[in-house]
Parts: structure tokens; sequence; C-alpha cells
């Protein structure tokens, strides 16, 4: 069937074989780039005829049969990433591949050849094998992927923690490099010393509990790894956050696992701020590379334009809509509920602050 769905596509694609190639970009508007084919990276060149000659080829029953000589297809540029040179001769059916070197390893290629060969073997056997069948593998590539790289097992004190089996490693060798990173290299003794001071932050400062889930809102990095090894050495488990996770997902992580501590940089002060308002349970965030927090500034709003409000004002029709508060996942109004809901939770977070002396200044429209 795959074959046949191969066979009736490439002579569909015959029918339009006269067009121009540059016509074909052309119409195509595809970006250039003159280090790349602008369609295809791939190609496969089929012969599987030849010329009659009278000095080369046997007699068959409809002619006269090429033979073709030993191929040897040698260059120092490759047109594609890769080409496949197919010479179908009397008996056999002779391969040559052509290759990108700074893209494939040569024994990438080897292993392509193998697999290549493994699927025609399968075929051949079984000329109904379905797809999903066909091993792409041999049994002594399996036997090493499956088993020979997987036997990771490996005997280790089931009494010590991670953090405990790591100090022993900076006893061992305080000087040496445990951490590279694109900005700076750390040894153990540093990388050490720098979990320490997170846990007994956490600890002393946070008060945080034994088991306690601590947030770790941060690309990667050093002061991922910083935070992992100062949030064990505090008894806690970690909960790793992204930036690129949707922000319902993200509060339904916080509030799931009653996270009051999360440590981050100071990139994220505006998406911090924000969680600690939405999430009731967030308290503390820590800003490993930022002296003041308070001195940090949030990107700047471009929701502050005077006409941008103009318009709002002039299309609303409650107070949802005349404060322009619409979802960013669908672009409707936020219903009236959940705005009462942001209302509650937002004086729940005053109460302990306010007295008959208390005075506010509210800064914004909401």
């Amino acid at each position: 069937d795959f074959l046949k769905e191969v066979s009736d596509n490439s002579i569909a694609a015959f029918e339009n074989q006269d067009i121009q190639f540059e016509d074909l970009v052309d119409m195509l508007n595809i970006d250039r780039d003159i280090s790349r084919n602008p369609l295809f990276d791939i190609s496969m060149v089929v012969q599987n005829f030849a010329e009659i000659s009278s000095e080369q080829g046997v007699e068959d029953a409809g002619g006269r049969i090429e033979h073709f000589p030993e191929l040897n297809i040698t260059g120092s540029t490759s047109k594609f990433d890769m080409t496949f040179y197919v010479f179908e001769t009397v008996n056999k059916i002779d391969l040559s591949i052509e290759y990108y070197t700074d893209i494939f390893k040569r024994e990438t290629i080897e292993r392509y050849i193998r697999c290549f060969k493994s699927i025609v073997s399968s075929i051949i056997k079984n000329p109904k094998v379905q797809l999903k069948e066909i091993e792409l593998l041999s049994q002594e590539e399996k036997q090493q992927l499956l088993h020979e790289f997987n036997d990771t097992q490996s005997d280790y004190p089931k009494d010590k923690t991670i953090h405990e089996l790591f100090e022993e490693q900076v006893d061992k060798a305080p000087n040496n490099m445990a951490l590279v990173s694109d900005k700076e290299e750390i040894s153990y003794k540093e990388l050490d010393n720098r979990s320490n001071q997170i846990a007994h932050y956490l600890r002393y400062e946070c008060e945080v509990s034994i088991n306690e889930c601590i947030g770790i809102y941060m690309d990667t990095g050093a002061n991922v790894i910083i935070s992992i090894l100062g949030i064990l050495k505090a008894g806690c488990g970690y909960l790793p956050l992204s930036a690129s996770y949707p922000e319902e997902r993200i509060k339904f992580m916080i509030n799931d696992t009653s996270t009051r501590v999360i440590i981050s940089e100071k990139q994220y002060v505006k998406e911090m701020n924000k969680l600690q308002w939405e999430c009731s349970l967030f308290k503390t965030y820590i800003c490993l590379d930022s002296f003041n927090i308070y001195e940090e500034q949030e990107t700047q709003n471009k929701l502050n334009d005077r006409k941008l409000w103009e318009y709002v004002g002039e299309e609303s029709v409650d107070e949802v809509t005349g404060g322009g508060w619409s979802s960013s996942y669908t672009g409707q109004p936020i219903p009236q509920e959940e705005m009462d809901e942001y209302s509650d939770n937002l004086l729940k977070k005053l109460e302990p602050l306010l007295t008959s002396k208390t005075r506010i200044l509210e800064i914004g429209c909401a």
C-alpha cells in the first residue's frame, strides 16, 4: 500500500516537471538562505536504464541490458544534506550516499545504511509485513540500546541523601570544578557554600518546615543547581516552574503543593508580583541575582497608552469591560464572578495590615 502511494505521488509529480525551478521558488515565496537548498534537503537519484552499447551488456529477450561499472562516487562538496544514488544492475542494486559532513558523522550514515538494509531484508522475507512491524535495528543494536546502555545500576549508600553524598565529594576535592555554565565556573567548595546560604535562609529566615515544597522559577543555569542543592539541604522538596507554562498551570501547581516560597531571578519580578497577588499561599519571593528586590523594576507595561484607554471607555458596556478586564486566552471579558474572586482575595491579603489608622495609597484603576 505504501509503495503504491509513493508511486502514485511520483507519477502525479511528473505532470509538473516542466515548471522551472526558479519560478517554483518564486511562487512559493520561500525565505532564501545561500547555504541551504530552498525546497528540500534530501535527494534521491535512481538510474535503472542505460544506453545500448555493442561493447557492453548482455542479450535479453527485450534487448540489451547495460552493466554499470563499480560505483566510486567521491567529491569534496555535498550538494544537499544527503543524496542517495541508486543504480540498478542485472542482479543487484548499488547504493551510495553523499552527505554534508558538518551535519552528519560517518558513523551516523553507516547506521542509516544498516537500518535501510534491515528494512529491505524484512520486506523481502515477508512482502505482506506492515510498516509498524518492520525492525529498523539489528539484534546487536537492540541489545545495545535496550540493555547495555540502560545497565546503569550502581551500588550507593542507601542510608545517605543526595546532598550528603555531594558534601563527601566536596571534602575529597573542594577545588575541583563542579559546575560549568555560560557565565561562570564553580568549584565544589563554592557550590557547597552558595547552596548552604540558600539552605540557611530557607530554614532561619523563611522558617520552612521539613518536607515543605519550595518553588524554583527560572531558566536553566547554575542558579537552578545551586537552588536544588540548597532546598535539599534545608530538608525540603523542590517544585520546578517554567515561564513557558501557561499562567493557570503555574497557579494550579503553586496552590496544589501549598508552596509558600519561590526562588527566582530579577527578570521575573513582574511574574512573581502577579503570582503573589493571585496565589494566597505564596508569601516569599527569593531573588538570587539582586541585593535589593524592592529596587528592581518590572518590565514596562505596554497597556499605559492613553488612546487605548479612551477606546476602552468608548466601547465599554459595564464595569468589567470599562476596566479593560479581558482574558488573555479567550479575548473575552472576564466574568463578574471571577472579578469578585479577585477582590475577595485582595481583601484577605490586606485585612491583616488594616487598622482604623491605616492610610492607603492606591495606584491604578482596578
